[in-house]
């Protein structure tokens, strides 16, 4: 039996979005990689051994032992890229729009968002909270609020 898989083409919706942006003229403020790449600590992760079996004990025993601190360490997998482009960067450059960056693929987030817990307070130092509040930060000089008291 030969199995096929489909990928869905996400950049075809987003280059709609922005042709539509660009003939209304609704202006675009930036564009930002969803889950282009995946991030987790070594804590986190599952081994395999090259039999297929599940190493994950082994192998988390063996870095407590020898190797503790590397057990905190955040490890960086690209997705869906080839030849290390994105492509979002280069739908950005196409538009003549910003690109804003990646907002990598983190476990611990689609758990908060699961229980609607604030990912940024409750994990202040994660990588990807700090991704997230420098989009924030973005957000906030291009789109300034009054906030003051009326």
């Amino acid at each position: 039996m030969i199995s096929q898989v489909l990928c869905y083409d996400f950049t075809a919706d987003v280059r709609k979005e922005l042709n539509f942006c660009q003939k209304t003229k609704v202006p675009v403020l930036g564009i930002i990689e969803n889950m282009g790449s995946m991030q987790t600590s070594l804590s986190e992760m599952k081994y395999i051994d090259s039999q297929g079996h599940d190493a994950t004990e082994r192998v988390l025993k063996e870095l407590k032992e020898k190797c503790p601190s590397l057990l905190d360490v955040v490890a960086t997998s690209p997705l869906f890229r080839t030849n290390d482009h994105s492509g979002a960067a280069d739908m950005a450059t196409h538009y003549s729009v910003p690109y804003w960056g990646n907002l990598p693929l983190d476990n611990t987030l689609l758990k908060c968002c699961e229980k609607g817990e604030c990912f940024v307070d409750k994990y202040p130092a994660s990588p990807v909270a700090k991704i997230m509040n420098g989009f924030a930060e973005r957000l906030v000089k291009k789109l300034p609020v009054d906030m003051g008291v009326q």
